[in-house]
């Protein structure tokens, strides 16, 4: 209710999940997965232990997103990933870590409207800034580690050096 006009209106504030929301970042970063990604069937697996990404990048439904103990996802110049598969991070042998550098922080990650469940595990996430709102002005993601209408498994995961609103 709108005191001043005194009339009711009705805001929906939950755009994210709408396909608004997601026409231009699918339009403009659809297919730049392909440069860091491998395709195995439906399988999205880095191309080396060490992959830095430095623009931002879509995912769409249809793959799991697999980074294996080990290996290194470094994002840099703000880069923010928005997947629409789940994803399946790290594993009991040895930590992954997904991180910007102190002097070059990341963005990071949204995995968003997927019925799988994505599970971390053994992983250190650091140095990411969250979506950076001068390039990206119609978004409205304030962190850096986010999860919206999916399910998702958390164990033992570090956060450290996250200059965003929340991880």
């Amino acid at each position: 209710y709108d005191k001043f006009n005194k009339k009711n209106f009705l805001l929906n504030v939950d755009h994210l999940n709408s396909e608004y929301i997601y026409k231009n970042f699918k339009k403009k970063y659809s297919y730049k997965f392909r440069d860091f990604f491998i395709e195995k069937g439906n399988n999205l697996i880095l191309k080396n232990d060490n992959v830095e990404i430095n623009t931002n990048i879509y995912i769409p439904k249809g793959y799991n997103v697999i980074i294996y103990p080990g290996q290194k996802l470094l994002l840099t110049n703000g880069a923010f990933i928005i997947s629409n598969s789940p994803w399946n991070i790290g594993g009991k042998n040895s930590s992954v870590v997904i991180s910007g550098k102190e002097d070059d922080l990341g963005g990071g990650i949204l995995i968003s409207d997927t019925k799988e469940t994505s599970k971390i595990e053994n992983t250190e996430f650091s140095n990411l800034a969250g979506l950076n709102f001068d390039q990206n002005s119609e978004y409205i993601i304030l962190g850096s580690i986010n999860f919206h209408q999916t399910k998702v498994l958390i164990k033992d995961v570090v956060f450290k050096n996250i200059f965003s609103e929340d991880a």
